[in-house]
């Protein structure tokens, strides 16, 4: 399993629809099964996280509604055991033993390619 972990820079809703769109393309190309989106909460570039967070979160309800990703599960997902994020972890056991220690400090977005 290919596995492919970025952190989101763009800051504006058009940014972060190019950003996502390239990188979720890019990461099928290499063949990638999941990728992770980082989403750092300080606010250099003048954008609240929250705004990016929900820019985000559009794009990516309207990429699976067209059926570009699988499905999605955030950080929130996690904390409450959604069926997306059970499923992540019951098929990707390895990633999410390791990956515990990065959750402090960043939003993050699971995508099933």
């Amino acid at each position: 399993m290919y596995f492919k972990e970025i952190t989101l820079r763009a800051c504006l809703p058009e940014q972060i629809t190019t950003e996502v769109t390239y990188e979720i393309a890019s990461a099928r190309a290499d063949r990638a099964e999941l990728l992770r989106i980082n989403i750092s909460t300080d606010e250099t570039c003048g954008v609240s996280y929250k705004k990016r967070y929900s820019s985000l979160i559009r794009h990516l309800k309207a990429m699976k509604d067209s059926g570009r990703i699988q499905f999605f599960a955030t950080d929130d997902s996690f904390a409450h055991l959604s069926t997306e994020a059970v499923f992540l972890y019951n098929k990707y056991p390895q990633h999410f033993d390791s990956s515990k220690e990065h959750d402090q400090g960043e939003g993050y977005v699971y995508i099933k390619l």
